[in-house]
């Protein structure tokens, strides 16, 4: 699968980035090159290790020199504050990193760092797509939040109230001022009414005395 759970409500489908021939990306660097598959497994096995998604081999012998991964990642946004930045795939041994970049409309491994911790190797996989720049995040489920569902009644329910207000402004033929057309006058002027008034008790409460404006 390509669809990694980012929350409770979202998830991210990542199929755009999958490759057909040859499925596995490949970096090179110095004497050493990666292989990286984020939908399945890699093709190139590893001393005869199936199943993970990355591995990492000599460039010289073809040797391979260590498997990466395994099992399914938790994913997170690259930048809480801006979700369209891209994501990270965090496995247990390596982070993978796909940042949004409208550069690429095909989706390429830029860079493989190793960021050894007490010597132990901590890989991070980059990738540029332009995949993840919009609408990369989707709803797990197809429901909406009781916040957008009261949001919509209440709109509803002024845009019939002030229809009929003005249905009622031609009333027998007759124009009504706008006050008049407003259904149940009186209570909605009653309730202006409090608002104001409460709203001048509030300005004068937080106005300074006299005594506390003297030095």
């Amino acid at each position: 699968t390509c669809q990694f759970q980012l929350s409770k409500d979202s998830a991210i489908d990542l199929s755009p980035l999958k490759r057909e021939t040859p499925p596995d990306y490949v970096y090179y660097n110095d004497n050493v090159f990666y292989v990286i598959n984020l939908c399945a497994p890699t093709i190139k096995i590893c001393n005869g290790i199936e199943g993970s998604f990355a591995s990492v081999w000599n460039a010289n012998t073809y040797a391979c020199i260590q498997t990466i991964g395994g099992g399914s990642p938790k994913a997170s946004y690259i930048d809480e504050q801006n979700h369209f930045r891209g994501v990270n795939l965090n496995y247990s041994n390596a982070i993978v990193q796909i940042a949004c970049d409208q550069a690429y409309d095909r989706p390429a491994l830029v860079n493989v760092v190793d960021n050894k911790v007490n010597g132990v190797s901590q890989y991070t996989f980059y990738f540029k797509s332009k995949s993840v720049c919009t609408n990369y995040s989707v709803p797990t489920e197809d429901h909406w939040s009781g916040t957008a569902i009261f949001i919509v009644i209440l709109l509803i329910l002024v845009f019939m109230y002030l229809g009929y207000g003005a249905y009622m402004t031609t009333r027998e033929g007759q124009y009504l001022s706008f006050t008049d057309a407003i259904p149940q006058k009186e209570f909605v002027m009653n309730v202006a009414l409090k608002g104001k008034e409460l709203v001048n008790k509030v300005f004068r409460t937080s106005e300074p005395s006299s005594s506390e404006t003297k030095t």
